[in-house]
């Protein structure tokens, strides 16, 4: 009776030991999962001193990853002008967008392509300048009542395909002369402008489009009377 009783001691103890102690490879592979631990069973308070040192420095990191590619660098990354030369070439449309930085808050934005070309390579409203005290000094133009101009523009030297025919006689919307005496740009009048009065002419209305070489010419006679007009002076423009 007694062996079995020591026997029966020996075997509990047994079964304590092993329930409190974990031996080696008692635990198979995959047999603890997330979903067996709970949420707060494994904290930082948990981990071996030296381990957590380590993950909270980032010691065990030897070097940064070095990219490759069209973004290059290990610490400050950087474009390769691959991501740029290496695309595809193509025509742009105005649905199309490009990217810039706006100078106003420091961001990068997109502006549609219609827009840009429109800016860059579209048409402008742009002043035609006429020299009227140059030419009236040099050619003798001497009027004493009051003028008229006439103006046209043209994309071909010849003139056969004006793009602007427009005569301040007709109407005087879009033009200005400059007058000595007021020394200032004057709205153009139904009657014409002062002959001696006026230094130049100014014409603020010619939509024109960037990149083109457009021809003008001009001349001056007086008011209610084209008859009386001088010779054509001339001139070329380009935005």
């Amino acid at each position: 009776m007694k062996k079995y009783i020591f026997l029966f001691i020996i075997l509990a103890l047994s079964i304590n030991v092993g329930a409190t102690q974990i031996g080696t490879k008692q635990i198979k592979d995959s047999a603890i999962t997330t979903v067996k631990i709970d949420d707060a069973a494994v904290n930082d308070t948990k981990l071996e001193s030296t381990l957590k040192a380590a993950i909270d420095s980032n010691t065990d990191k030897t070097t940064n990853q070095t990219h490759t590619g069209e973004v290059t660098g290990s610490i400050g990354l950087v474009l390769d002008p691959t991501c740029i030369s290496g695309k595809a070439d193509t025509t742009v449309v105005d649905a199309d967008y490009f990217i810039f930085w706006d100078a106003t808050d420091s961001t990068l934005k997109k502006v549609d392509a219609a827009e840009l070309l429109s800016a860059v390579g579209g048409s402008a409203t742009a002043p035609i300048t006429l020299e009227y005290k140059l030419y009236r000094e040099a050619l003798s133009e001497a009027y004493t009542g009051y003028i008229d101009c006439q103006l046209v523009i043209s994309d071909r030297s010849d003139y056969d395909t004006p793009i602007v025919d427009v005569d301040t006689g007709t109407a005087q919307t879009s033009w200005l002369a400059y007058g000595a005496a007021s020394d200032s740009n004057e709205a153009w009048l139904a009657d014409g402008m002062p002959a001696t009065d006026v230094r130049s002419i100014i014409y603020t209305n010619a939509s024109l489009t960037r990149g083109t070489i457009y021809y003008y010419r001009w001349r001056t006679y007086k008011h209610g009377d084209t008859g009386t007009a001088t010779d054509w002076k001339g001139g070329m423009r380009c935005l």
